[in-house]
């Protein structure tokens, strides 16, 4: 065997790339049910962490295998996505981790949206979740407010 075995490693991970993300999305799954049956996650709640570093190294390494965008690519891949922005989203939403456990969830779901979104819609994702309902019209040139000059 003449590769590295670094090399080799990558290849057998590309390989079954939507059955690691598939495990560690039904991980997340069975965590965000556990916390919404009890008030407080288990102590072990952080190694999560390290399988939504595993979901993003997948999404960062190898997106085409989930944005349909490779040969033969099914619909379930398409759907594995679906499932891991619906996960990310969960834990971002719910109320029961600390702050350092949203890190990890962020950073993943930041890495879907790249997957999923043309650079342009990201971009305009990011700029309405950020500005969303600013009204602009009362903004000079250097973001200060009108009438805040007037007085």
């Amino acid at each position: 065997m003449g590769m590295s075995k670094l090399g080799f490693l990558v290849d057998v991970v590309e390989q079954f790339t939507v059955l690691i993300a598939l495990d560690v999305v039904s991980s997340l799954i069975g965590l965000v049910s556990e916390t919404k049956a009890s008030a407080r996650p288990s102590p072990i709640v952080m190694e999560h962490c390290k399988a939504l570093s595993c979901l993003y190294y997948l999404l960062q390494r190898f997106p085409s295998t989930f944005s349909g965008c490779e040969d033969g690519a099914e619909v379930g891949h398409l759907i594995i996505l679906e499932m891991i922005v619906t996960v990310n989203l969960s834990i971002l939403k719910s109320m029961v981790f600390s702050k350092d456990y949203f890190v990890a969830p962020g950073v993943s779901f930041c890495a879907t949206l790249q997957v999923c979104l043309s650079p342009e819609e990201l971009g305009w994702f990011i700029i309405e979740g950020i500005f969303r309902g600013t009204d602009y019209s009362s903004l000079d040139a250097n973001g200060q407010s009108i009438t805040r000059h007037c007085r």
